[in-house]
């Protein structure tokens, strides 16, 4: 169960991903050196969460992100989450891949930051790892 902004119709259809929690976990070991909390990864359908507005989300201050594709918070027991829209995570896994990547920027950096210069460095850094080469 997920809760976002407190909006009860976005709880439903929330699932497990098992495929994309391994990919977190590898890119976390390989590229944060295990440095990011046990987030879990789900898959949701978004279109219900996407008509919140970014506003909205980060009025709740546990939320960023309100994109298409994912969203990392907390859930309504403070446990961290990314949030990705199943439909892409079926049809589309480089963009999926990619979002896991931002959204781990994210929390790496803290929810707080936004995408200015420090997360910009942070997708530097991944590219130079070598995290984007299949998937760009």
């Amino acid at each position: 169960m997920v809760e976002i902004y407190g909006l009860k119709e976005n709880i439903k259809g929330v699932r497990t991903n098992k495929y994309y929690q391994g990919y977190f976990d590898r890119c976390n070991r390989r590229y944060f050196e295990g440095s990011l909390p046990a987030v879990r990864v789900l898959t949701a359908p978004l279109l219900k969460i996407t008509q919140l507005t970014q506003q909205q989300v980060e009025a709740g201050r546990q939320w960023v992100d309100a994109g298409s594709y994912g969203i990392a918070g907390y859930d309504e027991n403070d446990d961290p989450v990314i949030l990705l829209d199943r439909g892409t995570s079926i049809y589309h896994p480089i963009l999926t891949k990619q979002t896991i990547l931002h959204e781990q920027i994210h929390f790496y950096i803290g929810l707080e930051h936004k995408h200015g210069k420090t997360f910009t460095g942070q997708i530097r850094r991944l590219a130079a790892l070598g995290a984007l080469d299949k998937l760009i």
